[in-house]
């Protein structure tokens, strides 16, 4: 492929492969029940715009055949960077559900989802729609594309080539999401081991009570009213954590450094 035309047909595709990854597997348009074929026609469009409105993404080069799979291969982790940089926060969400779960004792009774592989925790799946549901509301879905976009400036389409130090910034990501996953389940962690110790007092005080059977509704009760209690703040939380994504997103981007050919 020679000229403008092989070598717009290989940015193209170059294009699709990272949008294509990213629509495919981000949390908010990789859900299982949102269909194939809307994730792959939603993929076209958007690389449709971003060659139509970036010329320069359709003028990667014409490469051969060795290159060209190279090129694939990253812009398939070009995509899962993006991926991994966005579903952070909706993982930490879905983590402080699930303590919380279990620690509610609601861990017994797991919820089968249809569209989930393995049970999946019921208020991990609470946890994970408010986290979408400030995401949206927000716009973070019109930012998020907004930065796909502007990946393509800093890691230009088939000069995708992983840093040395990217490993150590994933890990950091990956701790602070930790953090934000424990700060989300702590209102609630903080009510139950009240709770627990509430229990415990009167379990000594009159041993004929059994803690197990009367503790389980009493700690479901008051999580669920300190739950409700804490929305607002673990909205607020929320929103703070996907308002450094843009920020966490470019600093990873730059420790890509462009292939050298």
């Amino acid at each position: 492929m020679e000229g403008v035309g092989g070598g717009g047909l290989v940015g193209i595709v170059l294009v699709l492969t990272r949008v294509g990854t990213v629509f495919l597997l981000s949390p908010y348009s990789g859900l299982p029940f949102i269909p194939g074929m809307v994730r792959v026609s939603a993929a076209l469009a958007v690389t449709g715009l971003l060659v139509i409105a970036d010329p320069a993404a359709r003028t990667a080069g014409a490469l051969g055949p060795g290159p060209l799979g190279l090129g694939l291969l990253g812009e398939v982790a070009a995509g899962l960077l993006l991926v991994l940089g966005l579903g952070l926060t909706f993982y930490s969400a879905q983590l402080a559900g699930s303590v919380v779960d279990y620690q509610m004792g609601y861990g017994f009774a797991a919820v089968a989802d249809p569209n989930q592989p393995s049970p999946t925790p019921m208020l991990g799946r609470f946890y994970y729609y408010t986290a979408m549901a400030v995401f949206l509301a927000m716009g973070g879905d019109r930012a998020f594309l907004a930065t796909v976009w502007a990946s393509f400036r800093l890691m230009p389409p088939g000069g995708v080539l992983l840093g040395e130090h990217l490993p150590l910034a994933l890990g950091s990501r990956a701790a602070e999401a930790l953090a934000l996953g424990v700060q989300l389940a702590a209102p609630v962690l903080a009510a139950l081991f009240l709770t627990d110790i509430l229990l415990g007092t009167v379990a000594r005080s009159m041993p004929q009570l059994n803690p197990f059977f009367i503790g389980m509704p009493v700690k479901a009760l008051a999580g669920l009213l300190v739950l409700g209690g804490a929305m607002p703040a673990v909205a607020a939380v929320l929103r703070g954590g996907f308002l450094r994504l843009t920020s966490s997103l470019v600093e990873l981007m730059s420790l890509v450094p462009p292939a050298i050919r």
